[in-house]
């Protein structure tokens, strides 16, 4: 079971319970979503590659800052079938 299958299974076992919780202290922020919530980001994020004819084995580059974007956009890269390639924020060119 991958990463993207566990996601699915949780979204439909805990359809409304929090699967993360984003805090910025400095913002005095908190973020919750739910795993329905989360299973549809990265259902929409995986359909939006496929648009764009990312396919299997495809390599697919993250550079971003980590968040909860971070992971849909991990976990959608996974769920269209692509590898994910994370590279670190603070690269240059």
């Amino acid at each position: 079971m991958n990463p993207s299958d566990m996601l699915a299974r949780n979204a439909r076992m805990y359809p409304a319970k929090t699967a993360l919780i984003e805090r910025t202290p400095s913002l005095g922020s908190r973020v919750t979503i739910s795993w329905q919530e989360l299973d549809e980001r990265v259902s929409r994020i995986a359909s939006g590659l496929r648009d764009k004819e990312i396919k299997k084995g495809d390599k697919v580059i993250i550079w971003m800052l980590n968040s909860l974007n971070w992971l849909e956009a991990y976990l959608g890269i996974l769920r269209a079938g692509a590898w994910a390639v994370p590279l670190n924020h603070r690269f240059t060119s």
